[in-house]
């Protein structure tokens, strides 16, 4: 009987692991530099050989089964000076590093 308890347990332990990791999976929020799939309607401009996108909407890499928009909270640039390798091809790096008040576009004029 105590075998069958501590299996039993063991179990429960197993299936609650991987019912958490599910979770975590789940809610964990998408980023605009790892889930990237597009954007659109943001501002830019460049400073310092960095351009700097605020605002608009994102698609993440879900977009093709979700067809989901989302606001574009980040303020993110790419360094034009600073190249990474994406499937062999160079593109410039982009850090969503920057803080801002989510409330209020900073490239753009519009209220």
């Amino acid at each position: 009987m105590a075998r069958l308890q501590q299996r039993l347990d063991s179990q429960s332990s197993v299936m609650l692991s991987f019912f958490l990791f599910l979770t975590i999976k789940w809610v964990t929020a998408a980023t605009p530099k790892d889930d990237f799939c597009r954007r659109f309607e943001h501002q830019s401009t460049v400073i310092d050989d960095k351009l700097y996108i605020d605002g608009g909407t994102v698609n993440y890499k879900d977009f093709p089964s979700s067809r989901e928009n989302h606001d574009n909270t980040w303020l993110g640039y790419h360094d034009l000076n600073d190249l990474v390798s994406i499937k062999g091809e160079l593109w410039p790096n982009f850090k969503i590093g920057l803080s801002k008040n989510d409330r209020y576009q900073l490239l753009s004029s519009r209220p």
